[in-house]
């Protein structure tokens, strides 16, 4: 059959990969918008982060966490509000994914690559308090109980996995969103 120029052409079936993690993220995203707007609330609302940042770095009470944890509490107002507004792209992206926006593909795309950092410097906080926890027992280095090392190391191993998963997968499925196969489906 013969198009005349002035006809599109078919766009290419919708491929179940782009519904899976449209469809997975929106349930996910909007359980994080949720949960992320009664963190805000209860942050914002009865933290105050002057006392807070006071308490955590009054000598013997806090003031030896490692430096990153520190820069969490410090911040914990900034970072609610920054992870309800991921949680809110998020959600948004996911369904512009569903219904085929281009600019959703490459905002879920960049999203994906921030959540690959977000586990790697993850990782990097949980070694600071692992790393500070013995000393804060009382347990320095060697004097730690064999149960509470192999908890510990059990811990980092499972933390550590769980991380790299995640990121492996977060980078698939960006890269699979690049493919021209799946950016054909996309206007």
């Amino acid at each position: 059959m013969n198009e005349s120029p002035g006809t599109p052409s078919p766009r290419p079936p919708r491929s179940a990969f782009v519904n899976m993690v449209a469809w997975s993220f929106i349930i996910l995203a909007g359980l994080s918008v949720a949960f992320g707007l009664i963190q805000f609330v209860v942050v914002h609302a009865f933290v105050d982060q002057d006392a807070l940042t006071a308490g955590i770095t009054a000598p013997g009470r806090g003031g030896n966490l490692p430096a990153s944890v520190l820069w969490l509490f410090a911040h914990i107002e900034a970072l609610t509000t920054w992870f309800l507004m991921l949680s809110g792209v998020t959600l948004a992206a996911s369904i512009g994914l569903l219904k085929r926006r281009n600019w959703a593909r490459w905002t879920f795309v960049v999203l994906m690559l921030l959540a690959i950092v977000f586990h790697l410097w993850g990782l990097y906080v949980q070694h600071d308090l692992m790393q500070w926890m013995p000393a804060a027992m009382g347990m320095p280095g060697s004097s730690m109980s064999g149960g509470v090392h192999a908890t510990m190391t059990v811990l980092w191993v499972v933390s550590v996995a769980f991380a790299l998963g995640f990121s492996a997968v977060f980078a698939w499925i960006a890269y699979k969103l690049i493919t021209p196969a799946i950016a054909a489906e996309f206007r």
